[in-house]
């Protein structure tokens, strides 16, 4: 997940794209910087601004059959450990200063190359992953890895190159979809295993924790017909996956895409829930730009913020850069759109009847650093769960991704610099990962 950001056209805002969306190879192949998602998605329909679904969402694909474990019943101790035990035959990263960091640290130790290969990798959803290219797999058709973006050579396999990933708030296990070759297209959610030998099937002996195939053809259809997979996943601050349907309206009506919770009852609003919080509170951003706190599961509004109200600005001027669910609330991080970056990032923390708690500006960017627009400064910014807002930028020509705090001051994570693709098990990040 995945939130989905609002930028300026001539006459509205438009919901772009999902943090979460893994991205494909550059045209000619090679490890560079962020490829951006393009535009996609079905407006879903209701009163007021319509809720558009960000780019995260696939095409539905053929779907498997389900198996592994119900949805929503998941652990809820909060509680991670480092991974233990044997590296699995494979050299864990150097020690000692790291060219991605400050010079003033050190690398985080190796956590991840430390999970023996078949057996489920265990995250910190509080911090912030690169998933990207490796630089000892193959540039062209991947698969991706993932590290900690502190320490890009504690790197696991392996992610496909197209699909949605999703980081659960509970236990720190990593959920996914592909779409591609495999039969299950994108509607099949997996619980992500260290891949180390066998690359190209990359879902093998992974546990199945959803499949909106199975589950859209269970729910009530549409007066058009059978619904249709909506392929996208939410999973809320407890660790519950909901999921999404198209629904018929009948012969040039369109779709409908409506949201489901685990039981498959249908939810009462049709807003995109962006980022789900403690006790089924949610929170979306319409297609004008206006920020609702919510209940999932009911008809209730708690709160309706537009971002001249909370901002200070004309719609038109800023967008949604980044949100995410906290203990009492949510984080929204608020800026100019991402083709005309700028420096000033704004954040709002609302409680879970949408009331602000406080707002401010995020520290800012170390000397030297800016965010003239290209390729690489266009990678969407996330939050981590401390509120600390991780967002591309440049040092020159260098692309660095910066941890900026509320208070404080700002660091330099990570440096394009600093990857070598003769450098063992190294990721080059193509997008950022956290819960949310």
């Amino acid at each position: 997940m995945r939130f989905c950001a609002v930028v300026a056209s001539s006459t509205a805002l438009v919901v772009l794209a999902s943090c979460g969306r893994t991205v494909s190879p550059l045209a000619d192949g090679s490890a560079g910087p962020p490829t951006l998602p393009g535009s996609g998605g079905a407006v879903s329909a209701g009163n007021g601004d319509a809720s558009v679904p960000p780019n995260g969402s696939t095409p539905s694909g053929a779907g498997g059959a389900s198996g592994g474990g119900a949805q929503g019943e998941l652990p809820s101790t909060g509680t991670f450990h480092g991974n233990s035990g044997p590296d699995g035959g494979v050299a864990g990263a150097d020690s000692g200063p790291s060219p991605s960091r400050d010079a003033s640290t050190t690398k985080p130790p190796v956590v991840l190359r430390n999970t023996p290969p078949g057996v489920v990798v265990q995250f910190d959803p509080d911090e912030v992953y690169a998933v990207g290219y490796v630089s000892d797999v193959n540039q062209y058709a991947g698969p991706y890895g993932i590290a900690p973006i502190e320490n890009t050579e504690d790197s696991v396999l392996a992610l496909p190159l197209f699909g949605e990933t999703y980081l659960r708030p509970t236990d720190g296990h990593l959920l996914y979809t592909t779409q591609g070759s495999n039969a299950d297209g994108a509607t099949t959610l997996y619980e992500f295993r260290r891949d180390e030998a066998d690359l190209t099937n990359l879902t093998a002996g992974e546990t199945v924790v959803a499949d909106s195939t199975v589950d859209c053809a269970t729910v009530a259809p549409g007066p058009g017909g059978p619904n249709q997979p909506g392929g996208d996943y939410v999973i809320g601050l407890d660790g519950v996956i909901y999921y999404s349907c198209f629904v018929s309206l009948g012969v040039n009506l369109g779709t409908l895409e409506n949201w489901y919770s685990p039981s498959n009852a249908l939810l009462a609003s049709s807003l995109y829930p962006d980022s789900v919080g403690a006790g089924g509170r949610a929170l979306g951003v319409t297609s004008g730009g206006t920020i609702t706190v919510y209940e999932l599961a009911g008809a209730s509004v708690f709160a309706r913020h537009t971002v001249q109200s909370l901002f200070g600005q004309d719609a038109a001027a800023v967008m949604t850069l980044a949100a995410r669910a906290h203990s009492s609330g949510f984080w929204v991080a608020q800026g100019p759109p991402n083709s005309a970056p700028s420096e000033d990032v704004s954040y709002v923390d609302l409680d879970l009847s949408g009331d602000v708690v406080r707002s401010g500006v995020y520290a800012p960017f170390p000397s030297g650093v800016t965010v003239t627009y290209d390729q690489w400064t266009g990678g969407w910014p996330v939050i981590d769960g401390h509120g600390a807002l991780y967002q591309f930028a440049l040092n020159g020509e260098d692309g660095v991704i910066v941890k900026r705090p509320m208070s404080g001051e700002s660091t330099v994570v990570y440096a394009q610099s600093s990857w070598d693709v003769n450098h063992p098990h190294q990721v080059s990040p193509q997008f950022l990962l956290t819960a949310h």
